[in-house]
This record gives structure tokens, C-alpha cells and sequence, in this order.
């Protein structure tokens, strides 16, 4: 366990594939609202490169000051490499760090195949809590939320 993290915190591993061309614009991946669920904020984010790509497919960190200075990190895929991420702070889980804005920059030439993960502060395998019925009482969509 690289990350100390508990498995049962961890959402089911994504398997990730993209050709030539495709990519996967910015965005973060701290969801708000999640710390008032049962499993809480995504707190970090594991990322798997699974094969080297011929030519593109980078991800980047698209402001790594969080700061709207635009300065950026590239990690360029390799076969093995993996990368950690936090989705907030580490002494406000409440907050998201706008440090790790991140996109998949577009696969030109080959193919990129990885693996995610984005772990929880408390158990997600194991949530009781039937959020569908929790937000038909509340009158709240998390569908809406995302857009």
C-alpha cells in the first residue's frame, strides 16, 4: 500500500484507455459535497501509467501554484510510473487544493492505457448509506451537481 490509505477507502480501480487523439480536458477531482457523505472527500488521487506511449499523452498540472499564475507540470507516461495526487488539503479535508488541476494532454501517436484510483477518507466499499433515497428526501440531485 503506497499510500497508507485503506483499501476499503478506495474507489474501484478505472481502466483507462485512449487512441490517437483523444484526451481529457481539465478538471479536478475533489466532487463537492462528498464530505458530508459517509465516505467523504476523494482525499488523493493514484494514477498508473501501464505502457509507454509512442508520442503525447502526458498529464499535466495545469496551474501548480493553484494561483491562476498557469505555470504547469507535465508528467509524460512511462510504463510503471506512478503518481499520487492530493484532491485537498491535508489540514482542511473541507477544501479542495486547486494546486492539482490536471488534464490528459492528446494521444498522437500510439496508445495510452493507465489505471486510477481515487481514495476516500473513510470506507467507500463498504457505504450503508443509499444515497439515491438520501437525495430524493433532500430534494438534491448530485447528477446536477457535476455539471
Amino acid at each position: 500500500n503506497v499510500t497508507g490509505v485503506p483499501d476499503l477507502n478506495s474507489e474501484y480501480l478505472q481502466l483507462l484507455k485512449y487512441v490517437p487523439g483523444q484526451y481529457y480536458k481539465q478538471h479536478h477531482d475533489y466532487i463537492p459535497g462528498q464530505e458530508f457523505q459517509n465516505p467523504g472527500p476523494r482525499i488523493l488521487t493514484f494514477f498508473l501509467y501501464l505502457n509507454d506511449v509512442e508520442e503525447g499523452g502526458a498529464t499535466r498540472f495545469t496551474d501548480i501554484y493553484g494561483d491562476d499564475s498557469a505555470k504547469y507540470i507535465d508528467v509524460q507516461p512511462k510504463k510503471g510510473r506512478a503518481l499520487v495526487w492530493p484532491s485537498v488539503f491535508t489540514d482542511d479535508i473541507h477544501q479542495r487544493d486547486d494546486r492539482t488541476y490536471h488534464e490528459a494532454m492528446k494521444v498522437t501517436k500510439g496508445l495510452k492505457h493507465g489505471a486510477n484510483a481515487w481514495l476516500h477518507l473513510r470506507k467507500f466499499k463498504e457505504d450503508p448509506c443509499d444515497y439515491e433515497e438520501y437525495e430524493r428526501i433532500m430534494g438534491t440531485d448530485s447528477e446536477e451537481d457535476d455539471e
